[in-house]
């Protein structure tokens, strides 16, 4: 008989766990509730990433030479306004 490290149970007594016994505690994995959240979590990890991108976007920019940002078309005081344009597709 083999065991496991982790509990002491014979491994054979692990492979009866499967969707249908966690579906019997409640935990759907196509239920609605579960989309919404996952939905949630989705926008948020969005969201970040966007702000990530935002701060990288703004500390390149203020980087880069005088000539090179002057060549772009902006000033150094359009920075953060040319940032949030080329992350958002839009103006602040």
């Amino acid at each position: 008989m083999t065991y496991s490290l982790l509990n002491e149970h014979p491994i054979s007594d692990l492979k009866a766990m499967s969707f249908a016994r966690i579906s019997d505690i409640g935990i759907k994995p196509t239920s609605a509730k579960r989309k919404k959240h996952m939905a949630v979590v989705a926008k948020r990890i969005h969201n970040f990433v966007r702000v990530f991108q935002l701060g990288r976007m703004n500390s390149v920019l203020h980087s880069m030479p005088d000539e090179v940002i002057a060549g772009i078309g902006i000033s150094r005081s359009e920075i953060p306004e040319y940032a949030h344009k080329l992350i958002y597709g839009q103006d602040i």
